[in-house]
């Protein structure tokens, strides 16, 4: 399996989500029914995999059923460009924003993604 950047942003659009603030990392969206963000990286795992991050204090037991995807091995993804995220502090000094990453390794998988956290 494969995707593109161009299929991940087709299909988070696709199922709900408005694109947001842009940076050279990340692609904020924000899901139209309950209003949680959703961050796409844009500069890593294509085409084996679209890198996302998801709000780090919801439930997301509900997404472990979905085939072709999977947690990133360190479980968190921390970047300041996602502003929309809590904060705690990483391995810097300071704090910086988080999320829980994952990899969705088909246009299916990140679908399915969008309409369970999006619903």
């Amino acid at each position: 399996m494969s995707i593109t950047l161009s299929d991940a942003k087709t299909t988070i659009e696709a199922n709900g989500f408005s694109q947001g603030t842009v940076t050279s990392k990340v692609i904020e969206y924000t899901s139209a029914r309950n209003g949680r963000i959703l961050y796409l990286r844009v500069a890593q795992g294509f085409p084996i995999h679209a890198d996302i991050a998801l709000h780090p204090e919801v439930d997301l037991s509900n997404l472990t059923p979905i085939a072709d995807l999977a947690p990133h091995k360190n479980v968190f993804r921390y970047s300041s460009n996602m502003s929309k995220f809590p904060e705690r502090v990483n391995t810097g000094k300071g704090p910086e924003n988080y999320g829980k990453a994952f990899h969705a390794r088909s246009v299916e998988a990140l679908a399915k993604v969008c309409m369970v956290y999006g619903a």
